[in-house]
């Protein structure tokens, strides 16, 4: 059997009948999802609520952060302090 034998008896296959406005259904399905999307104003009003809460903690004032070395051990040599010095 070459391929020319194999896309000639492919070719005369007939479809099934599930594809039978397979593309209608896509479509409907597509619109479905579109009607049940979230509106401007809703999207807007998000915005401005972490807007307000960026600023809000923005003006709050720092607390003394805990130390990130394990153990309570502090090294003055460790990467990330000569990461800060170097800034």
């Amino acid at each position: 059997m070459t391929i020319d034998d194999a896309l000639a008896g492919l070719g005369a296959i007939q479809p099934g009948s599930g594809l039978d406005g397979l593309e209608q259904r896509v479509l409907t399905r597509i619109a479905d999802r579109r009607a049940g999307t979230v509106s401007h104003a809703s999207l807007a009003g998000v915005a401005l609520l972490a807007l307000v809460l960026g600023v809000a903690s923005n003006a709050l004032p720092e607390r003394a952060q805990a130390s990130s070395a394990p153990f309570g051990m502090t090294t003055a040599l460790a990467p990330s302090t000569l990461l800060l010095d170097a800034q």
